[in-house]
């Protein structure tokens, strides 16, 4: 008898520096940064282990009023886009999103932003790569496009915010009879904060946590703290429950770029002696506001 098999786990790509790539995780995030803001990312995972995960990442979000160029700001909708590839061995996600937020300016000049988004993921699976005798794998290779939609919420003043998201909806199970597998989506869901704390004119210190909660997998905790120095360079340590270890630095190289970089160390499991950790590069680029001289300190 053939028994199919199900593909499900986590399908959200999973990134360490998600801090500063916010729209990744919560389509409530566009716009926050007040101006157009764009990000690449790109993470290879557990280097020394053959076909690893890799993931590369494309995100950019603006208010409406900065696409549009008016010279009076003060649109409250603002448009998300996130275009990602995230690969492990034989298997294969390629996703574009779309992202509408509505922002609402509140007392003390913070702002509560809800956000929806809406695309389209591609899975495959190249079982024709393998070479098995198994018959549960002999009705060939997967490809399925498998739209999707989410939802989030979003509160930031200049040192807090707050978000919760789920950017991944609906539960979607495809038909095993057309393959020696199938493809299962699940929901997945996100709360994140942060907060910056003044330790000096010169020194910052801002800690971050992210629960993430997907359907019949543990509950993941990363807790994170970054170090701000003269609001040019930070630094930052994180730990990832059951998983890893990370160090990170951020660097403001001009007022318009910024760059990242992080690095993971597994620890707690047998990846630790395999593997030499993984490794997260990010740029990301922020337009200035045409009615300020300089871009304001954003520290999330």
């Amino acid at each position: 008898m053939v028994w199919p098999m199900e593909v499900g786990a986590q399908q959200q790509p999973m990134y360490t520096q998600y801090m500063f790539n916010g729209l990744a995780i919560n389509p409530a995030y566009a716009g926050s940064q007040e101006t157009f803001t764009a990000s690449g990312l790109f993470r290879k995972q557990w280097v020394g282990i053959n076909d690893a995960p890799q993931t590369q990442t494309f995100s950019a979000h603006s208010p409406l009023d900065k696409l549009r160029q008016r010279k009076r700001p003060g649109s409250k909708v603002s448009l998300g886009l996130t275009i990602f590839n995230d690969r492990i061995a034989i298997t294969d996600q390629t996703g574009i999103y779309g992202a509408y937020a509505y922002r609402l300016r509140m007392i003390n000049n913070a702002y509560f932003s809800m956000g929806l988004q809406a695309g389209v993921s591609q899975f495959r699976i190249k079982y024709s790569a393998l070479s098995l005798d198994d018959p549960s794998f002999l009705k060939g290779d997967i490809n399925e496009w498998v739209p999707n939609f989410g939802g989030g919420l979003y509160y930031n003043t200049q040192r807090f915010y707050v978000g919760f998201s789920a950017p991944q909806i609906f539960y979607k199970s495809s038909d095993p009879g057309k393959a020696s597998a199938s493809i299962k989506t699940i929901p997945h869901y996100f709360i994140a904060m942060g907060y910056v704390f003044d330790l000096s004119d010169a020194f910052k210190l801002k800690p971050n946590i992210l629960l993430k909660s997907i359907k019949s997998n543990p509950m993941q905790l990363d807790v994170n703290c970054n170090l701000f120095l003269s609001e040019v360079v930070e630094f930052g340590f994180s730990w990832r429950s059951f998983e890893s270890v990370s160090s990170m630095i951020q660097l403001q190289v001009s007022p318009r770029f910024g760059f990242g970089y992080a690095y993971d160390m597994p620890s707690g499991s047998e990846l630790s002696e395999l593997s030499g950790g993984s490794h997260e590069i990010m740029v990301r680029y922020r337009s200035p506001v045409k009615r300020l001289k300089t871009i304001n300190p954003r520290y999330f």
